[in-house]
């Protein structure tokens, strides 16, 4: 068993690392982007939608602003936010700096350098699009109160067509203090498809995904410093069909834990999407339910955390 500090800080590994942070915040943006690009209520209005995560990690911070697009409406009458607004966030009681939108990101931004997130602090952010719409909202980035994270040296297996794997198990020991805390904890793998046409060997990516966690629940709370186990299976090779005489696979380089300790609104939001999505289609009874907003006068969320990110394999 290893019990693991911080992640190491040479060149590759920071670039890896910058790398998975970003991969964070990908499941927010797909989530935004496909649900409020067809809000499913005839004759709704559009609304404001913004959000953005905050931490003490952060190189970049970003602002996402959008419009949503009510169900049926004409792309012709939709007029999207681009960057036609006046993005603010300041430590609470503090100065308000401006953001500057990037093409590149579609996001307002801000150099961690110029406002310096700080954990066990209040912050603001206030938005103002050109056509009137304002929007504020506030969030707390927390401490990191896990007194010990332990993460088992990888199995390797392999199954009996040959395609190989590994399981990784963690568990969590969280501070005793008393008062409620918030965590969200996951993997994110690191990959290439190596793909073979006509004899030519290509490498595509690299790219991110989820890694699928068998055991335990990802977002939790906890008052009364508990430990909390954890365990995923990840394919490391395997194969996938190419047109006759061709072929190739997938190949995981490298598999990242996060762990993060939030705010009420990052776990809120988070937990209500999670729900969202299990109680779908595939559950007739279920109830309604309803995605978490603390964007006063838009849809969205402004979040706080504070994480620690490792590498398993």
């Amino acid at each position: 068993m290893k019990i693991f500090a911080r992640f190491p800080h040479t060149n590759l590994y920071t670039l890896l690392l910058l790398m998975a942070c970003i991969s964070l915040l990908w499941g927010c943006e797909d989530f935004f982007v496909s649900e409020a690009d067809n809000v499913d209520y005839p004759g709704s209005e559009s609304q404001l939608v913004v959000y953005s995560y905050i931490s003490p990690q952060d190189t970049l911070l970003r602002v996402y602003v959008y419009r949503s697009r009510p169900y049926m409406q004409n792309f012709d009458d939709y007029i999207p936010v681009d960057g036609d607004a006046e993005v603010y966030m300041a430590k609470k009681g503090g100065d308000y700096v401006l953001f500057q939108y990037d093409e590149e990101h579609q996001a307002f931004i801000m150099p961690a350098t110029e406002l310096t997130i700080q954990a066990n602090q209040y912050y603001q952010l206030k938005v103002e699009t050109y056509d009137g719409d304002f929007a504020k909202a506030e969030c707390y980035v927390p401490g990191f109160d896990v007194e010990e994270i332990e993460v088992s040296d990888p199995v390797h297996l392999q199954d009996q067509w040959g395609n190989s794997y590994f399981d990784v198990e963690w568990k969590l020991t969280i501070h005793k203090k008393g008062e409620k805390k918030y965590f969200f904890t996951g993997a994110y793998n690191l990959a290439y498809e190596i793909s073979n046409v006509a004899g030519r060997i290509d490498t595509i990516g690299p790219f991110y995904s989820d890694s699928y966690i068998e055991k335990g629940t990802p977002i939790f709370t906890d008052t009364e410093g508990n430990t909390y186990s954890f365990r995923l299976r990840q394919w490391d090779q395997y194969s996938y069909p190419g047109y006759p005489g061709n072929g190739g696979y997938t190949k995981v380089d490298s598999l990242f834990i996060y762990v993060l300790q939030t705010d009420f609104h990052y776990f809120r939001f988070h937990k209500s999407v999670e729900d969202y999505f299990y109680y779908g289609d595939d559950f007739p009874f279920a109830e309604n339910v309803h995605i978490y907003t603390n964007i006063e006068g838009a849809l969205g969320t402004f979040g706080g955390y504070n994480k620690e990110l490792f590498l398993a394999n």
